[in-house]
């Protein structure tokens, strides 16, 4: 029999844990204080889910408990190293796809105890006063898909404990769920009409006060705030809110569950903790302060609202990583192409910077738009940053190829690279080329200052030059490939060279150049 339950509640001295048991004699126990105790207390969460393991066979009881083993073993294993994101990714899609979605819809509706409130009607009815809409409204099927999403999540309450916990130095309070979440990036429930239709609804929760904004919540722009939502939604109300529908409200439902936690959220001045949505002004060319500076680059993104079917294009036409890098260098190998994705899984679980993205649209730009590149999922974008360290390596760009895949270390007091006025400037030639090959000017700074229109790539390469100058960066490649990139480097520090503005030149060169395919 395989059970899952929570233990450690009501002992002060004992931080909760999830315990998952596998016959009499097999157990293991997951830390997840992070979930915080009432929601724990409050009812058996598992309740639903040990009564959907009830129905299995016993070699389907082996299967999962085996998968919950090799994600228990690479979680208490040395994983402040990192290296095990890309396996972890894997058996949690294995665990969430085994729960297959309508095996357990089928199972909800047919053989559970779980009640519908008979709030939700069978068909959408339009409001009287039309202040929802259809996508703003649940019928009673799509309130079943969404318990169903409910419990088939409650299986990853001790790998999101664990993860959380095992993470919390390197991801803050601030985006713990946001990362625990990203182990759910390959599994196919993300696919599924119910998760699509929590998605929608939550956008538009958040309404438009939030769609037009530059904000940023330390790392997050404000386009991805739906997905770091939906991140906190699963993890903190979805996977331990009540579905039994018989408690002392019958018309309490995880609808109106969600609704109440967005606008929490919305309308918090401290959103989870210190995460309120930072506007970022500075439009006028006026001083930022060292936090907004990494972000400057989002002050220009074009997104616009594209399909789910497009996005879903997008993420398709960059899933086939080897091909993607023989195309973009002759002289990439399957080996070094191996060891750049393995070692920059770290990234999942660590903020990625403007530089490192600006690099990345410029090396993929034969391969999918720039534009398209903020399309895409963290994992991807990870995966295609493994690919941009190969290729620039291949390439001779062994400096920018550590660079690309570097991180900012946040918790850092040594002493930063000074500003832009530190580097050498871009030489005659060079600018002279880059004039040639990209010859857009623009207006930098208020029209009274009577500055000279500035080249958009060399405008481009000063502001990578600046960003860089905020954070002291910690390498993520290859041990190997560090040693021969820098020299003996045991505590993996990126020092920004003196010529930085003529390496970056170089590569926008060539890429412009027309060789760059």
């Amino acid at each position: 029999m395989l059970t899952a339950q929570i233990v450690n509640l009501h002992d002060p001295t004992l931080k909760p844990s999830v315990r998952i048991s596998h016959g009499p004699s097999e157990s293991l126990e997951f830390r997840v204080n992070s979930f915080g105790m009432d929601a724990l207390r409050d009812r058996d969460v598992f309740e639903q889910l040990n009564a959907f393991w009830a129905t299995l066979s016993l070699q389907d009881h082996a299967y999962v408990f085996d998968l919950y083993r090799k994600i228990y073993d690479l979680l208490t294993t040395d994983f402040e190293m990192l290296i095990y994101v890309r396996d972890l990714n894997r058996y949690v899609a294995e665990l969430l796809n085994f729960h297959e979605y309508e095996r357990m819809r089928h199972w909800l509706v047919f053989m559970s105890d779980v009640v519908i409130p008979c709030n939700f009607s069978e068909e959408y009815k339009p409001a009287e006063n039309k202040k929802t809409s259809r996508e703003q409204t649940y019928t009673k099927g799509e309130y079943v898909g969404l318990v169903t999403l409910s419990v088939i999540f409650r299986t990853l309450i001790p790998v999101w404990g664990e993860f959380i916990a095992c993470t919390k130095r390197e991801t803050g309070t601030k985006f713990k769920e946001y990362y625990a979440f990203q182990l759910c990036s390959k599994s196919q429930i993300l696919h599924s009409d119910p998760f699509q239709k929590l998605k929608l609804y939550v956008d538009l929760a958040i309404g438009d006060d939030n769609q037009d904004k530059d904000n940023i919540i330390e790392g997050i722009s404000s386009e991805d705030f739906v997905n770091w939502m939906i991140a906190r939604i699963f993890v903190r109300r979805l996977c331990v809110g009540d579905i039994s529908g018989t408690g002392e409200n019958p018309e309490a439902n995880l609808v109106t569950s969600v609704w109440k936690f967005v606008t929490q959220q919305i309308k918090s001045d401290d959103t989870a903790g210190d995460t309120s949505i930072k506007n970022k002004e500075n439009d006028d060319g006026g001083s930022m302060d060292s936090v907004d500076k990494l972000s400057v680059l989002e002050r220009y993104k074009n997104k616009h609202n594209i399909s789910i079917g497009d996005i879903t294009v997008l993420e398709y036409s960059v899933s086939n990583l080897p091909a993607l890098a023989f195309r973009l260098s002759q002289n990439m190998t399957m080996e070094l192409l191996e060891r750049s994705l393995s070692s920059v899984q770290m990234l999942n679980t660590i903020p990625i910077r403007d530089p490192q993205i600006t690099l990345l649209r410029w090396v993929m730009k034969p391969v999918i738009s720039p534009q398209g590149i903020l399309y895409l999922s963290k994992p991807s974008i990870v995966n295609l940053l493994g690919v941009a360290q190969a290729v620039l390596w291949a390439r001779g760009y062994h400096f920018l190829a550590m660079l690309v895949t570097s991180y900012a270390d946040i918790a850092s007091d040594e002493l930063r690279v000074s500003g832009m006025d530190s580097r050498a400037q871009l030489s005659k030639e060079k600018r002279a080329r880059l004039d040639e090959l990209y010859p857009y000017m623009k207006n930098i700074g208020s029209r009274r200052s009577g500055q000279k229109p500035v080249n958009m790539a060399v405008h481009s390469i000063d502001i990578i030059v600046e960003n860089l100058s905020v954070y002291s960066w910690k390498l993520s490649a290859d041990t190997e490939m560090v040693e021969l990139a820098t020299g003996p480097n045991p505590a993996y520090r990126l020092t920004i060279p003196y010529s930085i503005r003529n390496d970056l030149a170089d590569l926008v060169i060539e890429i412009g150049s027309h060789t760059w395919k």
